[in-house]
């Protein structure tokens, strides 16, 4: 692959600002240390992480649509085989998303018979979600393509690279939304 091709956007990003198409060109000297200026490297961080993201949210797709579903569907139904009995705003916050985002699908979810909502007992306004024995067989299904993929990209680093990989990923979100 060339740098150019490198730095071209996933097709998915058509109509979003094109951080990418910023990026300066660079040399083939400047790539491997020569004497023109260094490359901009937070912004060559940046791109390498919009990529793995890209390249990781096409195969969870990929795996969702095997099983009939959409991606925030499949995200739905992992986040409750987890945390069985949250809330919908907390469905929500695990989601990063708006509580009426999370009302539009998990509707089309409970049409489909794979969620309940269940009135909390504490306040009556407010619903627990609970997978159905068909939520839960689906998920039990999807799930393991992804984990297969998820060990099989990151057993690529050792203990340690892990360890660095997942402090630096947790200083990175800290630093995207101090005020939370």
């Amino acid at each position: 692959m060339s740098f150019g091709e490198f730095f071209r956007p996933p097709r998915h990003f058509a109509g979003r600002i094109d951080v990418m198409a910023e990026l300066p060109r660079l040399s083939p000297c400047c790539q491997d240390g020569g004497l023109n200026a260094p490359p901009d490297l937070p912004r060559l961080a940046w791109v390498q992480l919009l990529r793995v993201h890209a390249k990781l949210t096409r195969h969870m797709e990929r795996v969702a649509a095997e099983h009939q579903l959409t991606l925030a569907q499949f995200e739905m139904l992992l986040i409750l085989w987890h945390s069985e009995g949250i809330s919908q705003q907390e469905l929500a916050q695990k989601l990063l998303v708006t509580k009426g985002n999370v009302c539009t699908v998990l509707c089309r979810m409970e049409k489909s018979l794979w969620v309940r909502r269940e009135t909390n007992p504490r306040d009556g306004r407010a619903y627990r979600l609970r997978l159905t024995p068909a939520g839960r067989q689906i998920i039990e299904k999807a799930y393991p393509p992804l984990r297969e993929t998820i060990n099989r990209v990151m057993k690529t680093l050792n203990n340690k690279q892990l360890t660095q990989l997942h402090t630096i990923l947790r200083e990175l979100e800290v630093a995207s939304c101090p005020d939370a």
